[in-house]
């Protein structure tokens, strides 16, 4: 069964911000490690950064708690 196209742009939506997050988390890595050594406000908006992540990975997991299969637009 092929996918509704809708279905297949938001999942491609969701792939995209995965990355995204994966490529933020490393920065933010290399942020709190720098940040440590200048400000102490600078940690508290890299954890304020890593609370919003982490929400936005909740997210990220709606459809599969949903039951939508990325695969075929459909429920398992």
């Amino acid at each position: 069964m092929v996918p509704d196209p809708d279905v297949r742009a938001f999942n491609q939506a969701l792939i995209d911000l995965q990355h995204q997050l994966d490529l933020l988390l490393g920065d933010i890595a290399d942020l709190q490690s720098t940040a440590r050594t200048l400000s102490p406000n600078l940690l508290k908006v890299c954890r304020h950064l890593e609370i919003l992540i982490s929400e936005a990975d909740a997210v990220l997991r709606v459809p599969d708690i949903l039951g939508l299969s990325r695969q075929s637009g459909s429920l398992h």
